[in-house]
């Protein structure tokens, strides 16, 4: 397993875009191209490599929605997740945003745990959303992937609220 360094930091992307990395959270470069490039792209750095990238939309002037986030595997399980996420909370605050969006599939199991660790709650669901937009078929854990379960994170700026 890598320990990681100190000198971890995200910065906006800069270069062409990681598909190595977006096709870890996503199936295909034609499911890529129909949002990366309406989105804000930041990567995950470790020293001169990048480890991670984060593709956000913005919905509104108050509200993103997570479109891609991916951990390189041999990084994954050291909290960068987690690291991302509230980093991009604060980000979000400091813009004044009021809600983050992401969405993942009915049976994405561990990426829905995830996303409620760090606050998200099931918000809404986008009915056959894996069968009108792929053409094959997609797996996750032994199920076919029919719908997309949108979770919201509700920002509060000020923390007495």
């Amino acid at each position: 397993m890598i320990k990681l360094k100190s000198n971890f930091r995200i910065n906006p992307l800069k270069g062409e875009l990681p598909y190595q990395l977006l096709l870890l959270a996503d199936e295909t470069n034609e499911a890529i191209h129909k949002y990366i490039f309406e989105c804000k792209i930041f990567t995950l750095n470790e020293g001169n490599e990048i480890i991670g990238v984060i593709a956000i939309k913005y919905l509104s002037n108050k509200t993103i929605e997570i479109k891609n986030l991916a951990i390189r595997e041999d990084y994954q399980k050291l909290g960068l997740g987690r690291r991302t996420i509230q980093w991009l909370k604060d980000y979000c605050i400091a813009k004044d945003m009021r809600e983050i969006l992401v969405g993942t599939g009915d049976g994405s199991i561990y990426q829905l745990l995830f996303y409620q660790k760090c606050g998200f709650e099931i918000d809404s669901i986008r009915k056959s959303f894996f069968i009108n937009n792929y053409d094959k078929p997609i797996y996750e854990n032994g199920i076919r992937l029919r719908h997309m379960v949108v979770l919201k994170l509700e920002l509060v700026s000020d923390p007495r609220h």
